[in-house]
């Protein structure tokens, strides 16, 4: 979006060290569920399910998530970029993240041979795969677009990041319950990682409410059409 936000000297100070911890906090979260499930996956060896549980992980709670925090005013690793820097890094995490969510869906389905397995694991994967692709697609046209120069209508930009929103939701719904599934893996690592994924999970949405607040309370004058 391309859409400013006041430096960090104009905001409540006692209000920017919350949103700074919480999403700094985010971030080590991430960290721990990605390391911790690229090394669970090297030492069990990569077969198709460990090839699978990696790439969901890394497409959907490293990759994507960063994707959506790149315009939360206090994100740590974005604040100081410009806006169009922003939007730039917002859409290139969005195509790789949606390619390996989706590669990883993929893999599965061919694995199984089509066949499509009531659980509700499964059925979160599949809403947040059908979702995912749709998004692959538009995002790829969205990020040449930007790097033509050229800016999406803030309408239509609204419209694609509540797809990916929605998709992010059910992939990380399908993360959490697909970590019972790890075998050979201590019980109380999987407790951590599944807690820590629903903990990225609502810290994630908090702070895209936080930006979309603020996108409401943008003017349409103000927004670079």
């Amino acid at each position: 979006m391309e859409i400013d936000f006041p430096p960090r000297d104009e905001r409540h100070p006692l209000r920017l060290k919350i949103e700074i911890f919480l999403n700094t906090l985010n971030h080590v979260f991430i960290g721990f569920v990605s390391i911790n499930m690229t090394w669970t996956c090297f030492q069990n060896g990569w077969t198709v399910m460990t090839l699978h549980a990696w790439l969901c992980t890394i497409g959907y709670n490293l990759l994507l998530a960063e994707s959506i925090l790149c315009f939360y005013p206090a994100n740590v690793w974005t604040d100081m970029y410009s806006v169009r820097a922003k939007t730039g890094v917002h859409w290139f995490l969005h195509v790789v993240g949606s390619g390996m969510g989706l590669a990883g869906a993929i893999l599965m389905i061919v694995h199984e041979k089509g066949q499509f397995h009531s659980t509700v694991h499964a059925v979160f994967g599949f809403i947040a795969s059908f979702l995912l692709f749709f998004n692959l697609v538009t995002s790829v046209a969205a990020f040449f677009h930007h790097c033509r120069g050229r800016k999406l209508h803030p309408f239509t930009h609204t419209a694609l990041q509540n797809f990916i929103y929605s998709s992010f939701m059910a992939g990380m719904l399908s993360q959490c319950l697909g970590y019972y599934y790890m075998e050979s893996v201590d019980e109380i690592l999987i407790r951590l990682m599944i807690s820590f994924t629903a903990i990225t999970l609502v810290l994630t949405v908090l702070e895209y409410t936080v930006s979309y607040v603020k996108q409401c309370h943008t003017p349409v004058e103000d927004l670079e059409l």
